[in-house]
Formats: C-alpha cells, structure tokens, sequence
C-alpha cells in the first residue's frame, strides 16, 4: 500500500517538474528569438544602437541584390555600414516593407536574401558579414590605435563605395584628410562596400581594413601610413601615392 502511494506521488513530482521545465524552455526560446542577429543571448544592445535599431524604414524591390535594398535602409536610418564583399551577389526576389524598425527590415532582407548573414553594431557602424565570420568583436590585424587623449583630433571623412577597389577607397580616405601614405598596388584587386559619414579619420580607416575581404597591414611612421597585404613584404609594392 505505501509503495503504491509512494509511487504515485513520484509519478506526480515528475509531472509538475517536467510542466515547469516546459515554462522555462519557452521563456528561453523566446528572449533569444527577440535578440537581434549577432548579439549574444541574453543582452541587449546599448541604447545608441537601440536608436538605430528603432529607425522607421520603408522599401518597395524586386529583383535586386541585398547590397541595394541595404543601401536603401540605411540612407534612410542615416546609418553608416559595411557589407562584406561575399554578400554583396546576394539576390531578393521582391520585398516591400513600409514604416518597420530597422531591425526587423534587417532580418526580412536578410531572411529573403537567403544569405548565411549576421550583422552587428561596433562603434557606431552596422558590419554585415557572413554568419559563419560572426565573432567577439577586436581590433582589425595591424590597424593603427586610437590617438592619446593629448594627441589633436584627427579631420573627419565621408566615403561611399560600391564594390570599389580597396586601393581607390584608401585613396580617397587620405586624399580626405591630407595624410601622406604609400599602398601596395595588389590592393586594386579586392573589392569593399562601405558608407560613412563625418568620421573621423583613424576610426574610418579601421573600419575600412575590417572591410576588407583581404588580410591587410597598416603601419604609422612620423604620420606616414603604409599599407599591404597581410604575410608580405612591406617593400614589396607599396608606393607613396600623390
């Protein structure tokens, strides 16, 4: 008799358990659903980004790239951005959205791009790259630190390239700040998306290096700048350029 009764009432302690973990699961589920792509479960992003995030957009497109209808939002949300050069292909059959959130703009064109993208906020600019290259966020390999606080601010800069050859795009960032600088010419070769506005200049060049698809190092001696690829000789082809 007490064996039967002890039995049923383990019976019934696995049920309420087992209620209760079903709760919890779906409590977990549901804070990580809400969480834009790139952002770890369970924080949410500081409000400066929220701001943009929160931006009211509207597209109307068929047949286009992801590169265009990103294009699009973010002159509307006045949001500077990077597009890996990967993604830039990827094709949307149609998509119209009116007056949404940046955010859930970001992930239909995304979701109806069908490309593996994440994207996350990083000092004031939206990095788009494929989700398998989604990591901690650090310092770009060889890029240059941000100046001392004595040190005077640096001019800011606007530059927007479609598919531009990181060599003209560097070109521009410095002819922008009058900066002297040497790039090695195989830099013509890789391709880079970006648009930014009224930065400053050390921050855009490191935005522009993480943008690029190619490993790069970027050396600063007495306010000279040299630029090559990552693995390379630094003598190899890099040039002062007038």
């Amino acid at each position: 008799m007490k064996s039967n009764l002890h039995w049923q009432l383990l019976r019934r302690a696995s049920g309420v358990s087992a209620a209760i973990l079903a709760v919890l699961l779906n409590l977990v589920v549901s804070a990580v659903a809400q969480q834009p792509p790139g952002m770890p479960p369970g924080t949410s992003p500081p409000e400066s980004d929220r701001s943009v995030f929160d931006a009211v957009v509207s597209v109307d497109a068929q047949k286009t790239t992801l590169l265009r209808v990103l294009d699009q939002l973010m002159k509307q949300a006045d949001a500077n951005y990077t597009l890996d050069s990967r993604l830039q292909e990827a094709t949307i059959g149609a998509v119209r959205l009116h007056n949404v959130p940046l955010q859930v703009a970001l992930d239909t064109v995304i979701k109806a791009s069908r490309a593996p993208a994440t994207y996350r906020f990083e000092g004031g600019v939206l990095m788009i790259m494929p989700r398998s290259d989604a990591r901690a966020p650090q310092a770009a390999p060889g890029a240059p630190a941000a100046p001392a606080a004595s040190v005077p601010p640096m001019p800011r800069v606007t530059l927007n390239c479609d598919r531009t050859s990181l060599y003209q795009a560097l070109r521009q960032l410095f002819a922008q700040a009058r900066i002297d600088f040497a790039l090695d010419a195989t830099l013509k070769d890789t391709t880079i998306t970006v648009s930014l506005h009224n930065m400053p200049f050390e921050h855009a060049l490191d935005v522009v290096l993480r943008a690029s698809p190619r490993p790069v190092t970027c050396r600063v001696t007495k306010g000279f700048y040299s630029i090559w690829p990552r693995g390379q000789s630094a003598a190899h082809g890099a040039q002062p350029v007038e």
